[in-house]
């Protein structure tokens, strides 16, 4: 089972740094309209604020009292963001599920500027009263587990794949897989409904939707995990205000909202 009692103490402390620091400093610069971020749906609560008013709201709430901005937020899976920006749409701001799309969007000339934002863990999340809960990566193969799989072309699924090789099983070869889906909300609303047995997720967003599922967690020396990319685009109409923004989600406030919401830093070496 997944240890909360570090994530509880992690959260205490990310709340105290939250508490501490003030948000209705206003930010340098010339204020335009509003700024739109493209982000992907692994991302998106600690920013939209959705079942965070106990906390004051998410990262745009507070960005917005700070600057006087107001900020869009488009979400959905990083394949199709990226495919709309690539066809033109503009935006200020692009958080995709893993620094690939962010590389493939620096390749086609979309990208002023990126960094690393968070990590993205996996962890196995399963319907409670299954015979036997999965306690790694490996008994999700088992034949008589209705196991959802994110589909290959997701940074999740990438990650779920190279979890399964290393761990020895094809997944090609697997004959349990009942749904292929683009997101680890889709698979993690299923598992809660009961369509699904068990299914590779994010952390975080387990964590939201854990109301009636088991969580656990994958072995440190196991684990791969996924850096969550920011990228400043060319089609920015005030590309200052949206590195204002970049630095303020990439700083202490925005990393300790992600901590509290079960996200892990990014590494320093990337």
């Amino acid at each position: 089972m997944l240890a909360l009692a570090p994530l509880v103490a992690l959260a205490a402390i990310a709340g105290l740094v939250l508490r501490l620091l003030s948000y209705d400093r206003p930010l340098s610069g010339d204020a335009p309209e509003g700024l739109i971020i493209y982000c992907d749906d692994a991302v998106a609560a600690p920013l939209d604020g959705m079942g965070q008013e106990h906390l004051g709201g998410g990262l745009l709430d507070f960005f917005r009292r700070r600057s006087g901005l107001q900020v869009k937020i488009i979400s959905g899976e990083s394949t199709d963001l990226l495919a709309r920006l690539s066809s033109g749409a503009s935006a200020d701001l692009f958080i995709a599920e893993d620094g690939s799309f962010i590389r493939e969007a620096g390749a086609a000339g979309l990208v002023r500027a990126s960094l690393p934002l968070v990590r993205l863990m996996p962890v196995i999340m399963s319907r409670p009263g299954l015979p036997r809960t999965p306690e790694g990566v490996a008994d999700l193969a088992h034949a008589d587990l209705r196991l959802g799989l994110a589909a290959a072309n997701s940074g999740l699924g990438r990650l779920t794949r190279d979890l399964f090789r290393a761990h020895g099983v094809d997944p090609g070869a697997l004959r349990n897989i009942l749904v292929t889906t683009g997101t680890a909300q889709e698979l993690a609303r299923a598992v809660e409904f009961g369509e699904l047995d068990a299914a590779v997720v994010w952390a975080p967003v387990a964590l939201f939707e854990r109301r009636m599922a088991e969580i656990t967690s994958i072995a440190p020396e196991d684990a791969f995990s996924s850096t969550v990319s920011l990228a400043v685009l060319n089609s920015s109409a005030n590309p200052a205000a949206a590195r204002q923004l970049a630095d303020f989600l990439a700083g202490p406030v925005g990393q300790a909202h992600f901590l509290r919401m079960g996200y892990a830093a990014a590494l320093e070496t990337e």
